[in-house]
């Protein structure tokens, strides 16, 4: 299944809005003239769609802002939305036909860092509760390194009144646990001790155009994402900021590695950065990892989807050392934006 295809079907199942603007645009080549400027790699018609949702969020008081879940309290029905929606487009074609060209879909799901909780706790442990350098490719904003200003809430699925809770922040991640097996769940947070970011182009989470872009990345109807992504990027505007890199991963990623001191575990992160649009880089980011592990040992927490052989995402561990891959788990398979995770290995084969 494409990657366009696949979006078709998550319209059709998670958003009305999307499903009935979608539909209706294919009869309009005013409207279809403004999807054809997105970039030809970029997923359609999402991020037309979240071009739109920036421009909505700055002029909220245009009726089409009725129409969004997460910016009225009660949003009008989504089948009568599309005039609103056209209008709202034409009021703004000279903005979306100069940005659309150049336009990114970026997001932030700073929900999946309840997958990668239990794979960084496991890394803090084996390699001697070390602080650790975490480095994450194709972070956009930045606000996944910042997992451990986050407090956990794990459900398991089977029974009620079961419940896991980690930390104490504001912002509170929930993820249900499903299966039969439950992941090495920590008792309190990894020490972090550096945090780096790469990103072709990253998000500044000072300028409020850039806010509004990652914002407007959440579908409509989305409102628990759309609030907890509003609170991760309020408390991350009160901490030091992210050392964030724009360029290539495996271009910027050697620097970065050589400047870690050898007393801090080094752990390099990505979500749906890798397995993405360009074929090369997951390879050439394997080859900066073997090449850095002859110097010191590198793990590697991967959560990412290849389409047309995987149903769902998937949490992986590697670990490299002496300059070639040392270990491998496929650690549990996840849902889209880390709200759900069935764990794969029990406790006891990890130690």
């Amino acid at each position: 299944m494409s990657w366009n295809s696949f979006i078709v079907e998550m319209m059709e199942q998670l958003s009305p809005l999307y499903d009935h603007l979608s539909k209706q645009m294919e009869q309009d080549p005013d409207i279809m003239a403004f999807e054809a400027l997105v970039q030809r790699h970029q997923p359609c018609p999402i991020t037309f769609f979240a071009a739109v949702n920036a421009l909505l969020l700055r002029d909220r008081q245009h009726p089409l802002a009725k129409y969004y879940p997460y910016m009225t309290d009660v949003a009008q029905p989504a089948h009568d939305a599309y005039p609103a929606f056209r209008h709202f487009c034409l009021m703004h074609q000279q903005e979306l036909r100069a940005i659309l060209p150049h336009f990114r879909l970026q997001t932030n799901e700073i929900t999946r860092c309840a997958n990668w909780l239990p794979a960084l706790d496991m890394v803090f442990r084996w390699f001697g509760r070390k602080p650790i350098s975490l480095v994450e490719l194709g972070c956009s904003a930045g606000l996944n390194l910042l997992a451990d200003h986050y407090s956990y809430r794990y459900r398991i699925a089977e029974g009620p009144g079961n419940e896991a809770c980690i930390g104490n922040s504001s912002v509170e991640i929930a993820c249900t646990l499903t299966g039969g097996l439950l992941p090495p769940l920590p008792t309190k947070m990894p020490v972090i001790a550096q945090r780096f970011g790469i990103d072709l182009f990253p998000i500044d989470i000072a300028s409020p155009a850039h806010v509004r872009t990652l914002l407007g990345a959440i579908w409509p109807e989305e409102r628990g994402r759309y609030v907890i992504l509003k609170e991760a990027i309020a408390q991350a505007q009160q901490l030091p900021a992210v050392s964030i890199l724009q360029g290539d991963a495996a271009t910027c990623l050697p620097d970065i590695i050589e400047q870690i001191p050898q007393k801090q575990t080094t752990c390099i992160l990505h979500s749906y950065a890798l397995r993405q649009d360009d074929p090369s880089v997951l390879p050439r980011v394997e080859d900066v990892l073997k090449a850095a592990s002859k110097e010191r040992t590198i793990s590697q927490i991967s959560l990412e989807i290849e389409k047309d052989k995987w149903d769902k995402p998937r949490l992986e561990l590697f670990i490299y050392r002496g300059g070639d891959l040392f270990f491998h788990r496929w650690l549990a398979t996840c849902e889209v934006h880390g709200d759900s995770m069935c764990w794969r290995v029990p406790v006891e084969q990890l130690g």
